[in-house]
């Protein structure tokens, strides 16, 4: 039950604050003091992945090094010949089967990061409170994390390109 909990819990609370805008008009105080920012950029969106996070608990997740394609022993079936008896009764031996391989190929999953050189300039010196770069790849990371627990979720493994690769 705490495990359903924990997994429902993003549908029934708010995970997080809605940004908001700024109007400002720059007179003596504003012109003269800083702004007091956290430097720390904060997940507003990812934390509520909780199937992402259960699957990343406890090694739930296995890697695979290589091949054509994966193949996952599968059983699709139960063994009929399942029955109760007593002492010497006669036991069903009927050959049986239900068990395949399922074959599943590769899929990637990918995020552009893009800064311009203007934004690098901008992002630097004594001014530069958070890194940019750092910031963008960590946006990225969160996005694929997203992405991979909605295909997840949806049972979703191809492409949304036109290529269709």
């Amino acid at each position: 039950m705490n495990f359903l909990r924990w997994l429902l819990a993003p549908l029934f609370n708010q995970s997080g604050q809605i940004p908001s805008s700024v109007t400002d008009s720059y007179d003596a105080l504003l012109t003269t003091t800083l702004r007091a920012v956290q430097p720390r950029l904060r997940d507003n969106i990812t934390r509520s992945n909780r199937i992402l996070a259960w699957l990343d608990s406890k090694g739930r997740f296995k890697k695979q090094t290589g091949g054509y394609n994966v193949r996952v022993p599968l059983m699709h079936g139960l063994n009929s010949t399942a029955d109760i008896m007593s002492g010497y009764g006669a036991v069903d031996t009927t050959p049986q089967d239900g068990i395949t391989s399922a074959f599943y190929d590769w899929a990637q999953l990918a995020v552009s990061i893009t800064i311009s050189t203007k934004e690098e300039r901008q992002n630097a010196g004594e001014t530069k409170i958070l890194d940019l770069l750092k910031s963008k790849t960590t946006q990225a990371e969160n996005s694929i994390k997203e992405l991979l627990n909605n295909c997840i979720v949806a049972g979703r493994i191809t492409s949304s390109a036109d290529t269709g690769d």
